[in-house]
């Protein structure tokens, strides 16, 4: 079963002071300040995933022309092991093989910025990323200009590795990279579907925000209510899965990093052999008023992803000093694991699992400075149904 999955910093006052009273009848917070800045961020990131989609779709047709040279070239990579290889603690094992002579652009990594950090972000390091993320929730409208200004920056980034070619590839094959460059001028936004209303999108986020406080009224009643999606239900069938609905609303003005696959944290650290019990938990603590009124959504709150549409491990904000550490000291082992059943490169830190790590530590840095906390979800976005962070 495959699982979209997603980390997330998580905002404790947000969720139990404003979100959670709202959806449990408090009548004096309406969230309008919310709601519209919500909106503002849904649009921004519709822009700016323009940007990187644009961008990858300019990437691929870059990879087709390398190709058509029909060059290659002989690479080392690192071969997946098996649980027999892990218990036993054998050093990875290599081998030749070979490849088409495709470069790529330098620097972009479609996992990482496309489909991986909020918004549109190239990075380098993790103080990188970060003030992207500060820059674009912090952009004061989600005008075109305003959200392009951010993504070319992200461009130009790329652009600055125009001098620094990779080694090893032929003279032929590295002149079409050049000659793909400036990106900031070639690359076109793309996106499927017309660009959001800031207007239409407040109407659907108030929507939403309704629709979990009528749930949560009804939710010991027959009555039904008209789902996101149009379909009729149950309140009672929605009242058990409120609590994913909360991660889901909040990060409309805080988006998590997507992932796909069994690479979630506490996944992670349960292949590497590391117990992580004392820092992760069941996200009780942050739904107890909720829990107060409605016991049955206890059943979908667990201390790890075990199906599609729920939540997994939560880290209290008084834990994340400790989770980034326990992140930090086990980067290697973290990476290797999100590896695992794939191959790539001799090098750890262009390993498909370097990605996924970071998906986790650049999350837990920014919640740990702001005092947030940590949770993983599942279905929170999802590529295939096109939700996009």
């Amino acid at each position: 079963m495959g699982f979209d999955i997603s980390n997330h910093p998580v905002d404790v006052a947000l969720i139990k002071q404003r979100i959670i009273p709202f959806i449990r009848g408090g009548g004096e917070d309406r969230l309008n300040d919310l709601v519209a800045r919500a909106a503002t961020l849904n649009c921004i990131k519709y822009r700016a995933n323009s940007w990187a989609l644009g961008l990858k779709e300019y990437d691929m047709a870059m990879w087709h022309r390398q190709r058509e040279l029909r060059i290659t070239r002989t690479v080392r990579v690192h071969q997946p092991q098996g649980i027999v290889d892990r218990v036993l603690s054998r050093p990875p094992a290599f081998k030749d093989v070979t490849i088409d002579q495709v470069t790529g652009i330098p620097g972009f990594d479609s996992d990482l910025s496309v489909w991986g950090r909020p918004f549109f972000i190239v990075a380098d390091t993790t103080e990188e990323a970060l003030e992207a993320l500060h820059s674009y929730l912090t952009l004061p409208d989600a005008a075109s200009g305003t959200v392009d200004a951010v993504a070319k920056r992200m461009l130009a980034k790329l652009d600055a590795r125009r001098d620094r070619p990779p080694q090893g590839f032929d003279a032929s094959v590295l002149q079409v990279l050049l000659d793909s460059y400036p990106l900031a001028e070639r690359v076109i936004p793309h996106q499927q579907g017309e660009p959001p209303d800031e207007g239409d999108m407040a109407k659907w986020l108030r929507r939403r925000f309704d629709l979990a406080r009528t749930v949560f009224a009804d939710r010991d009643t027959d009555a039904v209510v008209e789902g996101d999606d149009g379909e009729i239900v149950p309140a009672a069938e929605l009242a058990e899965v409120l609590a994913h609905e909360v991660i889901n609303l909040a990060a409309q003005t805080l988006p998590g990093w997507m992932g796909r696959g069994h690479v979630w944290p506490t996944a992670l650290f349960r292949r590497i052999g590391v117990r992580a019990s004392g820092i992760f938990e069941r996200p009780v603590s942050l739904f107890e008023d909720l829990l107060h009124d409605l016991p049955d959504i206890g059943r979908n709150l667990h201390s790890t992803i075990v199906e599609n549409y729920c939540l997994g491990g939560y880290v209290p904000p008084q834990k994340m000093e400790a989770f980034v550490d326990l992140l930090t000291k086990h980067r290697r082992e973290l990476i290797l694991a999100g590896h695992q059943g794939k191959e790539g490169t001799a090098d750890l830190d262009q390993l498909p699992g370097m990605a996924d790590f970071i998906k986790i530590f650049e999350p837990a840095v920014y919640a740990l400075r702001h005092g947030y906390g940590f949770i993983e979800a599942a279905e929170i976005y999802s590529v295939i149904l096109g939700p996009m962070n």
